[in-house]
């Protein structure tokens, strides 16, 4: 993918993904992950997804295809970790691991 360029009153812009995202949204995504995944049910996980949800609508744009999937994959681990289900701690591990590749990729702008 290209980024893309504009013009405007002399200035050039460049728009597209650069993975770079502010910090509020990277420390909201990573507290909302992890509060999701050990959560005690998965009603309470609810509010924590839709959280992670809400800020990585925030910063999708920010992002490359690839790193946007590390991030959709760490929260659908982390909501199927949420409450007493079997397998929880490979499902917790799934959604670590995904969580730290979207951590990795990511630049952080104060």
């Amino acid at each position: 993918m290209y980024p893309v360029y504009h013009i405007m009153r002399g200035f050039e812009v460049t728009e597209g993904p650069h993975n770079k995202i502010p910090r509020e949204n990277f420390d909201a995504i990573k507290k909302a992950l992890i509060n999701a995944a050990n959560a005690s049910s998965k009603a309470t996980a609810a509010s924590h997804i839709s959280l992670a949800e809400y800020h990585q609508s925030m910063i999708r744009r920010f992002l490359d295809y690839y790193v946007d999937e590390q991030l959709t994959s760490a929260i659908e681990y982390a909501q199927k970790a949420a409450g007493k289900v079997k397998n929880k701690e490979h499902l917790m591990d799934n959604a670590t691991h995904f969580r730290l590749k979207f951590e990795g990729m990511v630049k952080v702008s104060e």
